[in-house]
């Protein structure tokens, strides 16, 4: 006899200009006040030979302009009423689950030799918050997430585009994310680092429904 098991289910949430393909330039900064922006520290959106747009991240600063900083970041809130409407994140038989991924890459450049542990991060946060609150208190806000999830690599000079992914669980309390991709010279800075060629494509949100099944204990 056959038995069908509960299958998994996997969707895209929309991310404002995942791609950089809608604009050009150096993106806003400081920390994003409302969802449906990047915005962040020193970066911008370059256009590459082929015609793809690319996010590059420049120095590392403070994304709230005092003190130093060890990174370069840029952030994106995403509401996620809606979210929870198309997947009822409260169902008890279901564990839902949020995916961010970038895909980095890193040209040679003259700083390489200076920063042998610069690293590639992508970073998502879920807060039970209004999002202006969220930037008027980071960091220390970042201990309010009700969930998290960190990914870092290191990525050599000239080596092959790699994407990083990081995940959490969905809460039923989480009223918005914060993603981030970031690059990191791995240590604080009083000054700010240029970080050379550090480059970032199609950056996705994924919302990831798995039943869970239930455990069968068997006595021998």
């Amino acid at each position: 006899m056959a038995v069908n098991s509960p299958k998994s289910e996997a969707s895209r949430v929309f991310v404002s200009n995942g791609d950089f393909e809608q604009f050009s330039g150096p993106v806003d900064s400081g920390f994003p006040s409302e969802p449906g922006r990047w915005s962040g520290n020193p970066a911008e959106v370059v256009e590459e030979a082929d015609g793809n747009r690319v996010l590059r991240l420049l120095q590392t600063a403070n994304v709230k302009g005092d003190g130093g900083a060890s990174n370069c970041s840029v952030f994106q809130l995403v509401d996620l009423s809606s979210l929870h409407r198309q997947w009822a994140a409260d169902e008890p038989e279901a564990q839902i689950s949020l995916k961010l991924s970038a895909r980095f890459r890193r040209d040679p450049a003259h700083t390489d030799a200076e920063y042998p542990k610069l690293k590639a991060i992508c970073r998502i946060f879920l807060f039970d918050a209004e999002p202006a609150s969220i930037g008027e208190q980071w960091p220390a806000s970042a201990r309010e997430a009700v969930a998290l999830g960190r990914k870092h690599a290191r990525i050599k000079p000239g080596q092959e585009p790699r994407t990083i992914s990081a995940s959490c669980l969905l809460t039923p309390d989480a009223k918005v994310a914060l993603i981030s991709v970031a690059a990191s010279v791995g240590s604080e800075s009083t000054t700010p680092v240029e970080l050379g060629g550090y480059f970032v494509d199609d950056i996705q949100l994924t919302v990831i429904k798995q039943p869970k099944l239930p455990v069968r204990f068997v006595s021998q």
